[in-house]
């Protein structure tokens, strides 16, 4: 189940910082996150994502509402140089 809450104003910035509810992963985490959804479900259980990979001009959206790297992790730090993120 995902309910990425940054595609809507219910987070603790109180505004939409993703223009869509889409949660992008990268291959291996998403494998890893099929494979322990599937041994839950056995169990009636499940996960719920509420955040993925963030690409960087969203996590320069939310670092420009929330400037304080208590909070947030300042775009810079954030740079990624890992292979293309997958929808799941």
């Amino acid at each position: 189940m995902l309910e990425i809450r940054y595609a809507t104003a219910n987070n603790f910035t109180k505004s939409i910082i993703y223009d869509c509810p889409k949660c992008f992963l990268r291959p291996d985490v998403a494998k890893a996150l099929i494979s322990v959804q599937k041994k839950l479900k056995e169990k009636g259980l499940g996960l719920k994502v509420f955040d993925c990979y963030r690409p960087s001009p969203y996590q320069q959206k939310l670092w420009d509402k929330v400037p304080n790297p208590n909070y947030v992790t300042p775009p810079k730090k954030d740079q990624c140089t890992a292979e293309v993120p997958q929808l799941i």
